[in-house]
């Protein structure tokens, strides 16, 4: 079941083109596409998708001593802040424990878009809070979004200036290994529901809580594991993470983060409470055929998430519009050249002097100068080789003939 949410306020949305770069910068060698297709690393755009479990986004209101309170406001204003430090352009959010769905500006040009659960709300739920360029490419794209009544898939389109044209970023949070396989078996057939919905040549993301433990690559792994998960995985592999390895063989998925070589600090993005065991169950899953897009994906362990779980930055690139041409310098203007004269002698000083006595106006200055100059400042002779000397007479008959 899909629903599709209304549109944004146009306050939010007053740029007629919207780009991808949230943030501009040089990317590194690793994301660049250089070579394949001409570009420059320069000229190539990119931007950060984040995605944590913030465990809680509800708002409670309670009565005190007989006034009404209101408990978690300031989170909002938390991740505000979160994604200006870390320049965000998306945040996609697990377990935002609220109930209904919609989007609602949330000031300072950002939109707050969420799907929490059926009922009260109480559990699951998945969210996205836009930065205002992601707002204003959400309303490019037709303020559209696919979510399902379980609260655990939120997928939101975004329609940015490069030649991929629309982006679809799926955000979800998987059952945890407590839970029935009927509830397992659900969010699977709803994932790849709304995967299939949108078009193979569009660019299609995944992140989120999956409550997924894959491990790394190994040596028993079948050649169509090892083209799903990469060498540079952490920990042990569950029965739910067999279930996502099915998932990413059958549509060409790929793990991002066991591609990418990093420090356990910047792989784990959960801890265990009681044993301290790190693990990753928050991740990005790309095609493989996009994989050129990714150029990055890591956790960030000293931002502050009021959770017990890691904040993910996913970095993507992507190409401009019109490809980089090259345009060949312009010379800008300096001293004029040299003149090829000898000006050693001062006769050419005091015939200037003596002419310049009688002068009527500039175009006579202008001549005269230039007449005592051809007359006292003759050019000095070229250079010759000894061949050219001695085969002089020789070469002034040829030139008349």
């Amino acid at each position: 079941m899909c629903t599709t949410l209304g549109s944004a306020p146009k306050s939010v949305l007053d740029s007629p083109s919207p780009l991808m770069n949230f943030r501009m910068g040089a990317i590194s060698a690793r994301g660049s596409t250089q070579g394949r297709t001409g570009l420059r690393r320069a000229e190539l755009k990119r931007c950060f998708i984040g995605f944590v479990n913030v465990r809680t986004f509800r708002v409670k209101r309670v009565m005190r001593k007989q006034q009404l309170h209101t408990e978690g406001e300031w989170r909002m204003e938390h991740y505000k802040t979160l994604m200006r430090g870390n320049g965000l352009y998306a945040l996609g959010m697990s377990e935002v424990r609220r109930d209904g769905s919609g989007e609602e500006d949330v000031g300072d040009g950002f939109m707050f878009v969420w799907q929490g659960k059926e009922d009260d709300g109480s559990r699951g739920g998945v969210a996205f809070l836009l930065s205002p360029e992601a707002a204003k490419a959400w309303r490019s794209a037709g303020s559209k979004a696919r979510s399902v009544p379980s609260g655990r898939i939120l997928a939101v389109s975004l329609q940015l200036g490069g030649q991929e044209g629309c982006w679809n970023i799926i955000t979800v949070y998987g059952p945890t290994s407590q839970c029935g396989d009927s509830e397992k078996d659900q969010f699977w057939t709803e994932l790849q529901e709304t995967y299939d919905a949108y078009p193979a040549d569009q660019i299609t993301l995944i992140t989120g809580d999956t409550n997924c433990r894959v491990g790394s690559r190994s040596m028993q792994d079948c050649e169509e594991v090892r083209e799903v998960l990469g060498p540079e995985g952490l920990g042990p592999r569950n029965a739910n993470g067999e279930r996502l390895l099915q998932f990413c063989i059958q549509n060409q998925l790929r793990i991002e983060h066991t591609f990418h070589p990093h420090s356990e600090s910047r792989k784990a993005t959960w801890y265990h409470p009681r044993f301290g065991n790190p693990g990753v169950i928050d991740m990005a899953l790309v095609k493989r055929t996009q994989a050129k897009f990714a150029a990055d994906v890591r956790a960030l362990p000293a931002v502050d998430t009021c959770s017990d779980h890691k904040l993910c930055r996913l970095k993507l690139v992507q190409k401009p519009d019109t490809p980089w041409v090259h345009r060949p310098k312009i010379a800008k203007a300096g001293r004029p050249r040299r003149l090829p004269v000898d000006l050693a002698g001062e006769d050419f000083a005091k015939a200037v002097d003596e002419a310049l006595r009688d002068i009527r106006d500039m175009e006579d200055a202008q001549r005269i100068i230039r007449e005592v100059a051809e007359e006292k400042l003759p050019r000095p002779e070229q250079q010759r080789t000894a061949w050219q000397r001695e085969n002089a007479e020789r070469l002034k008959e040829l030139s008349r003939e």
